[in-house]
């Protein structure tokens, strides 16, 4: 059996911001490898930042900045919050992140619905990036997992060169980086 997945979104875009939204499962797939009926439900997802230029150069370019983010995402009865920010000088960024909602108590649990504590660390040259991320958990979790640890590399295919021409490169919307 074959259920198709749907999904859409759009983000608004300006030199030090964003905001989008997501619907994902829009078509509520079946999810069960039997012959059941179990759909999944609808995600959304809203998503924003905004990017504090801190310290230019000469020819006017962010030498180190500070970007605040945040994003929150519900499905069924589960929702979450994700914001943070990070500083950016050069090329080494560094942040912290907190994923839950607090002061929200759900689904009968006398509980503050809270997930994490997240801290990175990234390097970054030319078109490749390294990074470094550990969640600490703050929720009951903590006691059995004690956090995680993730790495990434990342090679940036469209990044915003000047080898590129410059007239190409307004058109490609630079990913937030880690």
């Amino acid at each position: 059996m074959r259920y198709p997945d749907l999904g859409a979104g759009t983000i608004f875009y300006m030199r030090r911001w964003w905001a989008g939204v997501a619907f994902h499962h829009i078509n509520r797939p079946n999810q069960s490898l039997l012959a059941l009926e179990s759909r999944l439900p609808m995600r959304f997802s809203l998503h924003g930042g905004y990017n504090i230029a801190i310290k230019k150069n000469v020819k006017k370019k962010d030498i180190s900045t500070i970007t605040v983010v945040a994003n929150y995402k519900a499905q069924g009865k589960w929702d979450q919050l994700d914001f943070g920010a990070y500083f950016k000088y050069k090329i080494v960024t560094a942040g912290i992140y907190y994923r839950g909602l607090p002061l929200v108590k759900r689904n009968g649990y006398n509980q503050p619905n809270q997930d994490a504590v997240v801290a990175l660390l990234g390097f970054e040259y030319k078109d490749l990036a390294f990074g470094y991320t550990y969640d600490l958990s703050v929720s009951k979790l903590i006691t059995n997992s004690g956090g995680a640890h993730e790495i990434s590399l990342i090679y940036e295919i469209a990044s915003d060169r000047k080898k590129r021409k410059r007239r190409r490169s307004r058109f490609i919307i630079p990913c937030a980086k880690f």
